[in-house]
């Protein structure tokens, strides 16, 4: 039994920071545990340092760390019980912190993007590729266009037009009042022929988009491409994209694998250009 309630107490710690500290009788440490990883999480977020990949890892690697150590703590304390004298568990104190405790970092995780400023995505295919490829995950700015003008060259995600909840990450290639030609894989821009390094063409036939008839990029929209060109459903398909469907901008890829590689530690942690 001893060890089956040190186990349940390391579990319920893990899940809920602080709920086994809670148990096993310790109050105080629990709401210090969940008010430091709140803390941590808003401190990161607020001062923007999770935009940076290295310090967005040390901000995951402190938050594991300090679950870890909780629940640690608390599963020994469990362990080390006076089995003949035990103290008084008050259950119902401990479900309430759970519910509030639970609820808090729901909240948090499931509102990032408005209360912490960032999100993350994972890569679904190779339309970006190769500046982000399948099994990328991407932070995102979901704060940055609050303040700041949408730009030509800027990795942004947005929401599709008319597929609620289906986002898409493209590179923004066009601005309102911007013309558009697609000739010969290339893009011309107001009449200029754009250096793309970062576009890769295939060498299919039947490559969708390679030509496309002239475009003016309307008031309040913008005009996304992904680096693919040849594998990318993009605004040559959706048409222009509105201001208010996007979401962030790309900051940087955190983590990277993929089923055939496993882990791509050379992919991460960058800032995709």
């Amino acid at each position: 039994m001893r060890a089956l309630a040190t186990i349940r107490t390391f579990v319920m710690s893990y899940m809920i920071p602080g709920w086994g500290f809670w148990i096993v009788g310790k109050p105080k440490l629990a709401i210090a545990t969940t008010s430091t990883i709140i803390g941590i999480a808003l401190l990161f977020s607020w001062s923007r340092l999770v935009l940076n990949p290295i310090a967005f890892i040390l901000y995951a690697a402190v938050i594991v760390a300090l679950l870890l150590t909780a629940a640690f703590w608390s599963a020994i304390i469990e362990y080390r019980r006076n089995r003949e004298n035990p103290p008084p568990r008050n259950w119902k104190s401990a479900f309430v912190f759970a519910l509030v405790g639970g609820a808090a970092f729901y909240l948090l995780m499931s509102e990032r993007s408005t209360i912490l400023g960032y999100d993350i995505f994972t890569l679904p295919s190779e339309s970006m590729a190769p500046t982000l490829t399948k099994g990328d995950y991407i932070l995102i700015d979901t704060w940055h266009y609050s303040d700041s003008e949408i730009e030509v060259g800027d990795l942004a995600v947005f929401e599709v037009p008319e597929m609620d909840g289906v986002n898409y990450v493209k590179r923004i290639v066009g601005v309102p009042g911007n013309e558009l030609t697609f000739e010969d894989d290339a893009v011309i821009r107001n009449g200029i022929r754009l250096e793309e390094p970062y576009a890769f063409y295939s060498d299919k036939s039947g490559r969708p988009g390679a030509s496309f008839p002239s475009i003016k990029v309307p008031d309040g929209e913008y005009f996304v491409l992904g680096d693919n060109r040849n594998n990318s459903r993009d605004s040559r398909y959706l048409g222009p994209i509105p201001e208010s469907a996007f979401v962030g901008r790309v900051e940087h890829i955190w983590y990277s694998r993929s089923d055939a590689d496993g882990v791509r530690w050379e992919r991460f942690p960058a800032k995709p250009d």
